[in-house]
């Protein structure tokens, strides 16, 4: 991958990781780019199953058969491995923002390490592991489970799973 199309994909997730969080302007302007228009009611109606019958969740958690404490255990030692640390008022590691942030940083510092003339591979390694072990798996469980009416949202549902799908397709490629 060239340095330009590893660049457009950290940024290509950090897009999608503001998407996924409670709607801020950078989130609606992003959208509103796409013709699409999101509002914090879609939000709530579409992800908070406290407000909604029909919300489904943004956690691994829910989709994936680990034990929450052995899942949340492995996300902390993936970000921690590459620096990142959770402090207290953060959101749950298993949130599917969290995870496409996570992304955006590994894809970033495999941009860093591409610039500098540094090996890349392990960093893409990691990239694959990550999006096989999580991010699919959320994403998956988020499209598979998504009943909201809103059409915004679930366009970007299916847009972030196509993408991702995607990228991990040319990851594949790319350590080939």
């Amino acid at each position: 991958m060239s340095g330009q199309s590893i660049a457009e994909r950290s940024l290509k997730y950090k897009e999608l990781a503001q998407i996924f969080f409670y709607p801020e302007p950078e989130a609606e302007q992003a959208l509103a780019q796409d013709g699409l228009k999101i509002s914090a009611h879609a939000y709530m109606e579409s992800f908070d199953q406290a407000i909604s019958k029909k919300a489904c969740s943004l956690y691994e958690g829910s989709y994936n058969t680990a034990e929450r404490n052995t899942l949340f255990e492995e996300l902390l030692r993936f970000y921690s491995f590459f620096g990142l640390h959770r402090t207290e008022e953060a959101e749950l590691p298993d949130h599917l923002g969290v995870e496409l942030e996570f992304m955006h940083y590994l894809s970033f510092l495999e941009y860093n390490a591409l610039q500098r003339g540094e090996d890349i591979l392990g960093l893409q390694r990691a990239q694959k592991d990550f999006l096989e072990r999580h991010v699919l798996i959320t994403i998956g469980g988020v499209c598979a489970n998504f009943k909201a009416s809103d059409e915004a949202y679930k366009a970007c549902v299916n847009r972030a799973h196509e993408f991702i799908r995607d990228d991990l397709n040319k990851i594949e490629n790319a350590i080939l």
